[in-house]
């Protein structure tokens, strides 16, 4: 959220001799906001795991081991509620307090993802991967909701972030899959339907490399133009720390048979997404 406000909007607002009209306090509470309420998901997500992780993860339970199943409970509540109140601010300075319930559908959805949706053949991928990407449309979002006449200056202008929307989608749900293909052990002591269980390791693998590949080749379209207008910098970063990793992650993911090469895979996934998320740092100064 900092990147995009920052490296994408201030910039490309700047191009249009356009002053940013979302204040920085109000902008600071809505990614307070954000982290609580993603806080909580992960302390409700333990909460409700605590069966799954002592077969998948029995050397890093925290809920019942360190802290109490109650204690977890009211930190899931505290932090929930604070990332709500951490809301009230920026939706009210762009006019609308209902803007709210961005929050509290988003912690709502991640209670459910937790409580059945992550047991369900694919929704638990997608409601994670769309909430993860939504991260990246909401200082644009409100940027835009703060002044009327900013809107359409940022709704044409703003292909970049739609972009790294898509990007963000892409690269979580093909990690959610190799997530369920490392974790089937424990999901299958709890019946759980994801997708592996389901469907089989192999298509699995299958739908996990194609989301992989077409973000390889979104990368590689944005390279042709890079070429094209000769910013070799932007082009080459993105051969080193998007490419690369990915043409290892499809290996890799391929290849996989134990959990431990799953884990690894999952653990690439994330370095792709870093080396995309940073793009944005490129993006700033070659602009």
């Amino acid at each position: 959220m900092l990147l995009v406000k920052w490296c994408l909007i201030d910039t490309l607002l700047a191009f249009e001799s356009i002053v940013p009209a979302f204040s920085n306090l109000s902008f600071a509470l809505l990614v307070i906001s954000t982290l609580l309420i993603a806080a909580g998901g992960y302390v409700v997500n333990d909460y409700l795991d605590t069966d799954i992780d002592a077969v998948n993860k029995s050397d890093k339970i925290i809920v019942g081991n360190t802290i109490s199943k109650n204690a977890a409970w009211n930190s899931y509540v505290a932090l929930s509620l604070a990332g709500l109140l951490a809301a009230a601010l920026p939706a009210w300075e762009i006019g609308n307090v209902n803007y709210v319930l961005i929050q509290v559908i988003s912690g709502g959805l991640l209670w459910f993802y937790s409580y059945s949706y992550k047991r369900q053949v694919l929704i638990g991928n997608i409601v994670v991967s769309g909430l993860s990407a939504i991260i990246v449309l909401l200082p644009v979002y409100y940027e835009a909701m703060a002044e009327d006449k900013l809107y359409n200056t940022i709704s044409v202008n703003f292909f970049f972030v739609k972009a790294y929307f898509v990007f963000a989608f892409l690269t979580t749900f093909s990690r959610e899959l190799i997530k369920d293909m490392e974790d089937m052990e424990g999901d299958k002591s709890a019946n759980c339907r994801t997708f592996p269980i389901v469907a089989g390791v192999v298509p699995a693998k299958i739908l996990a490399i194609f989301f992989t590949l077409i973000v390889m080749a979104a990368v590689a379209y944005i390279q042709y133009y890079q070429y094209e207008s000769q910013d070799y910098i932007s082009m080459i970063y993105f051969l080193v720390a998007v490419q690369l990793p990915s043409l290892w992650l499809v290996l890799k993911t391929a290849r996989a048979k134990e959990k431990n090469d799953f884990h690894f895979a999952s653990t690439l996934s994330k370095v792709v997404m870093v080396g995309g998320v940073l793009s944005m740092l490129v993006f700033k100064y070659t602009l």
